[in-house]
């Protein structure tokens, strides 16, 4: 494709003007309510003076509920003539808990409505990447993506400046407003029009077997998911690397806190700049970059530079203890990551399957994140508490380099797709 605007290539392909539009729609509007739940473990610290097993709860959960979701992800995309269906009632389940929120006041009853929004917002992932696949072409599909994400890290850098100051106030009306605007989402994705698909029957077979034992219904996603990697040798080499790279992320997560808080010491205003708007800015403005980059060179050299992009940011952080200037560079630089590791985790799946469906490929990013959840963390909080931060991080940073050097000498790339 050649380097015209995204809103100039919209133009040109109107047959997909409904997907692409639902697409960036809910990336932008969904926003607010990511935006939100970001700050759900302060919220629990400060304002709802949680206790640590409440909060340790609310920490684990976000990866382990991936196991759950896998079992709504495949269940969804059996018969595909309600995929896209069982995908919108995902999106809204996820949201509609939310509406509660102003009404309730136990870090308990938030933490099952979070469980909710986790449960079904990952589980209807799959399916609607899948939609993605079938109705737009791969390069389409990437810059649509990012278009869509780009417009999302705007939506989130307004925030910080209207929302983020007063959020303690106004926390409960903020999660309500936010599913509601999440909502408006619903009726532009329910005007897609998917076609009759042929593998009706045989999911028909397949789902009616599984009926027939509830034993086998409990393993049917395993199963699903382990023969993906089993079959498709590239999928497997990328899910190798991310593997790596995932457990890099988990591990550093807690030894960032602590050696901000415990050896920086860091205040409230220096980590939001941090977070939000250096990580924000870098985000916002690389989005549409690694969309149109890739489209131009192979899926695993993509994974390569964002690995490396990420051990760069680990690498920067202990430089904080000479310039705090350090961080924000460390933070742009993850703010770019960012964007990557988003379109490989929506598009890494469409891309391997192929003209095969999509969501048993993406049902495998949510196992592998419930794996690597239920260890990771952990991992990284205890060396960090028996040793340093800096022992973590240095770790974690030579994670990132083994994963970006996993497999270089092959070509592991799926065979060229035919454009829709």
């Amino acid at each position: 494709m050649s380097d015209k605007t995204y809103l100039e290539t919209m133009n040109e392909m109107p047959a997909c003007k409904t997907t692409r539009l639902a697409t960036i729609l809910s990336c932008v509007l969904s926003e607010p309510l990511v935006f939100c739940y970001a700050l759900l473990v302060p919220l629990f610290i400060k304002e709802l003076h949680a206790t640590p097993l409440q909060i340790g709860v609310l920490v684990t959960m976000h990866p382990l509920i991936s196991f759950i979701a896998m079992y709504w992800s495949y269940f969804s995309a059996l018969k595909k003539h309600k995929l896209l269906k069982r995908v919108n009632l995902g999106h809204a389940l996820a949201k509609l808990p939310w509406l509660a929120l102003p009404f309730v006041s136990s870090p308990w009853a938030i933490i099952a409505i979070a469980t909710l929004y986790r449960l079904f917002s990952s589980g209807s992932m799959p399916g609607w990447n899948e939609v993605m696949r079938i109705k737009l072409a791969s390069n389409i599909r990437h810059r649509t993506f990012a278009f869509g994400m780009a417009g999302a890290y705007l939506v989130a850098l307004v925030l910080t400046v209207l929302i983020a100051p007063s959020f303690s106030l106004i926390w409960k009306w903020a999660f309500f407003a936010s599913a509601l605007i999440g909502l408006i989402s619903l009726p532009f994705q329910a005007a897609i029009e998917l076609p009759a698909s042929s593998e009706d029957n045989a999911d028909s077979t397949t789902s009616e077997l599984y009926k027939k034992n509830a034993i086998n219904k409990l393993k049917a996603p395993w199963r699903k998911t382990f023969q993906v990697l089993k079959e498709d040798k590239p999928f497997r080499a990328l899910q190798a690397r991310i593997m790596l790279f995932g457990i890099a992320m988990m591990m550093a997560h807690p030894a960032t806190a602590i050696y901000f808080v415990k050896i920086l010491n860091l205040d409230y205003l220096q980590m939001s700049l941090l977070f939000t708007v250096c990580k924000g800015s870098g985000s916002l403005i690389s989005a549409q970059a690694w969309g149109r980059l890739l489209n131009k060179i192979p899926m695993q050299r993509f994974a390569t530079y964002t690995f490396l992009l990420f051990a760069l940011f680990i690498a920067l952080l202990p430089l904080g203890v000479f310039h705090f200037l350090f961080l924000p560079l460390a933070y742009f630089i993850r703010g770019i990551t960012q964007s990557a590791v988003h379109l490989l985790w929506h598009l890494s799946g469409p891309h391997y399957s192929g003209p095969k469906e999509s969501a048993s490929y993406s049902s495998v990013n949510l196992m592998l994140l419930g794996v690597r959840g239920s260890f990771a963390p952990a991992l990284g909080a205890a060396i960090c508490l028996a040793f340093s931060p800096s022992v973590v991080l240095f770790f974690a940073s030579a994670l990132c380099l083994s994963a970006a050097a996993l497999f270089q000498h092959k070509n592991l790339e799926p065979k060229p797709l035919p454009k829709n």
